[in-house]
């Protein structure tokens, strides 16, 4: 088991970036639906109003992302000098832990407790399911249990995890020690091991950057549970109504189909786009893999699917509006239920 314990770096100061490209279509069609529903004020009403202020998280994302493609590029790197050896998941290790160092990129809001306890967010994936960062939040009294289909690292954020691994190679039984790691430290992982994790004294925040997405594994070892199905990042009404407003704006996608997209409201600028028929619109709506997208549902339910089908699409750029039409209802903003956002005709996903 490698493990490989160092001092936190210094913190990258936070600044701003400029989003991704957009589809030129998109952004036409969203600007024309967020003005003639009147820009409705940025903050919502006071009660409403919790947590770091929508700008300074759409700062946070912007400069978490900056990070992440460096993260990844220099990995990729390694992995090309070194392939999976022990040398070259050690030098990877030390890139992860310098990103979970930087504490003000993962804060509470942007990684909050899924409804399932273990939650798993997709913060990078290649569309072959290559170089996949997930953020794992698990909780006190649960244990994550996977089975790793390539190499990967681990880095804890925030906590005390208890860690133990049954390499590749042994029978299937419970294993037998555990290890304590906390922030400054890194676990390496290779094709086939078991990984077995939990909170020492209570939540654990950990990064865990993987060769192949745990999503993408074929067949697990027999009596091996999969881990929790990654989501996108959650941003709240605040954040993507101050992102709506930027010259460079995401793409807000629609998942429901067009009747309860007109019929029970949806956040003006957004562009229908129902799950069913996603594959085969999504090229002429957001032709650029690297574009800022959120998606939006009635409250939520819909998201992680259609994330998962935009990743291995090749859009890594993905998150999620926080409770869907009904949170940014909640909120204090605006729906609307005008047919502007409606893209046409298209055949459901084959």
């Amino acid at each position: 088991m490698i493990k490989s314990p160092r001092p936190f770096p210094p913190t990258t100061p936070l600044r701003a970036m400029p989003g991704g490209n957009l589809g030129a279509a998109a952004i036409a069609r969203g600007a024309a639906a967020f003005s003639r529903a009147g820009a409705p004020d940025l903050a919502p009403p006071a009660a409403a109003s919790t947590g770091l202020p929508a700008g300074l998280l759409r700062v946070i994302s912007a400069r978490r992302g900056e990070a992440i493609a460096a993260l990844v590029a220099q990995a990729r790197g390694i992995e090309h000098a070194h392939g999976a050896d022990a040398a070259g998941l050690d030098l990877i290790g030390d890139l992860l832990v310098d990103l979970a160092a930087q504490l003000p990129l993962f804060p509470r809001e942007h990684l909050p407790p899924g409804p399932d306890g273990i939650t798993r967010y997709r913060l990078h994936e290649e569309a072959d399911g290559r170089f996949a960062l997930h953020a794992v939040l698990v909780p006190p009294g649960r244990t994550l249990a996977a089975q790793e289909p390539g190499w990967a690292v681990l880095a804890v954020v925030r906590g005390l995890a208890e860690a133990s691994v049954l390499r590749s190679g042994h029978d299937h039984r419970p294993p037998p020690a555990t290890e304590p790691y906390g922030p400054g430290e890194a676990l390496a992982l290779r094709p086939g091991d078991l990984l077995h994790l939990a909170g020492d004294a209570g939540p654990v925040l950990c990064v865990m950057l993987h060769g192949l997405s745990p999503d993408r594994q074929p067949t697990p070892l027999r009596g091996a549970p999969r881990p929790p199905a990654a989501r996108p990042l959650p941003l709240q009404p605040a954040e993507v109504m101050a992102a709506m407003r930027e010259r460079e704006a995401p793409v807000l996608l629609d998942l429901r189909e067009e009747a309860a997209f007109i019929a029970d409201g949806h956040p003006p600028g957004s562009v229908c786009a129902p799950l069913s028929c996603l594959g085969a619109m999504i090229g002429a709506i957001v032709p650029e893999g690297t574009a800022r997208i959120v998606l939006t549902d009635a409250d939520g339910t819909l998201t992680r699917a259609g994330a998962e089908r935009l990743a291995r699409l090749g859009y890594r750029n993905v998150a999620a509006l926080a409770g869907g039409a009904q949170g940014w209802k909640a909120a204090g903003f605006p729906l609307s239920h005008s047919g502007l956002g409606l893209w046409g005709p298209s055949e459901p996903d084959g």
